[in-house]
């Protein structure tokens, strides 16, 4: 995996494959190699993914800026590195909400955007209160150990919501370190998360991005998901939807064999589309 500074963080990343490069950005508490499963199932792509800040052999996270300014700044200056010019941008979870707010900010970077289940719970909080207000409810054990200093029974309780099929106990030893190390990122991230302190939300919102857009959703994820997924559909001009049934949050993942051939499909037709007919629906 080579390394590069970009916005003065050590940056380490990975690419495979060519052709018309895409730009990965993957979630919280994982790395570049999260994707591995959907890289497989990608094929004729350069696939170029990065550790984000704080995350596998990335850098630390710039306390100044912020995770998610920081990693923003990363994926403007890997964008803008790339020689096809505009890229194909696929985000998860909190980085889809870092490739969405790029998409915001420079849309002369992204070509097209794909979003899986980006966790931008300051949306629900505006458009689907009563589910805002569940998503918190359901998260008090999380907010209990946070406030109790217990790292290890907040990722047990953020995994057990977020973190795909494998029950806490059944990871190995070293990624659970690995997560319980880094949770405290899971805490640090609500007042970008829920409360909008980056303003996506602000001046129009997600209207103000310029790129074909594909959302991906799961059937068993939390049902915040889904309201923020109405949302973004609502507002983005040229949005496409796509159900996964039986998929969770962790889609990439666990899913990848149906996720890939579908982000294929959009992306080799984003280019060319100024409106979208809805080819994909629910996909089994």
């Amino acid at each position: 995996m080579p390394v590069s500074v970009l916005a003065d963080t050590s940056t380490h990343w990975t690419e495979y494959g060519k052709g018309p490069t895409a730009v990965l950005v993957h979630c919280s508490l994982g790395s570049a190699g999260t994707w591995l499963p959907l890289v497989r199932a990608l094929p004729g792509r350069r696939l170029v993914a990065f550790d984000l800040p704080g995350h596998g052999q990335s850098g630390p996270v710039d306390t100044v800026r912020g995770a998610h300014s920081q990693a923003c700044d990363i994926l403007r200056e890997l964008c803008a590195k790339q020689p096809s010019g505009r890229v194909d941008l696929i985000g998860h979870s909190f980085g889809a909400t870092v490739a969405l707010r790029l998409a915001i900010e420079a849309p002369e970077l992204v070509r097209s955007l794909v979003l899986v289940e980006p966790v931008l719970f300051a949306l629900a909080r505006e458009t689907r209160r009563e589910v805002f207000a569940q998503y918190l409810k359901n998260r008090a054990d999380e907010d209990a150990a946070f406030a109790s200093e217990d790292a290890e029974a907040a990722a047990r309780a953020f995994h057990a919501k977020w973190g795909g099929p494998r029950p806490w106990d059944d990871l190995g030893v070293d990624t659970r370190r690995y997560i319980t190390s880094r949770i405290d990122m899971i805490k640090e991230a609500k007042p970008v998360l829920e409360d909008d302190a980056h303003g996506l939300l602000e001046n129009g919102g997600a209207a103000r991005v310029q790129s074909p857009t594909l959302l991906v959703s799961g059937t068993e994820s939390p049902p915040v998901i889904e309201a923020i997924m109405d949302g973004l559909a609502q507002q983005i001009p040229i949005a496409e939807r796509m159900l996964l049934v039986g998929a969770g949050h962790m889609s990439p993942l666990t899913h990848a064999r149906t996720l890939g051939p579908a982000i294929g499909r959009f992306l080799a037709t984003a280019g060319v589309r100024l409106e979208f007919q809805p080819p994909y629906g629910s996909i089994r």
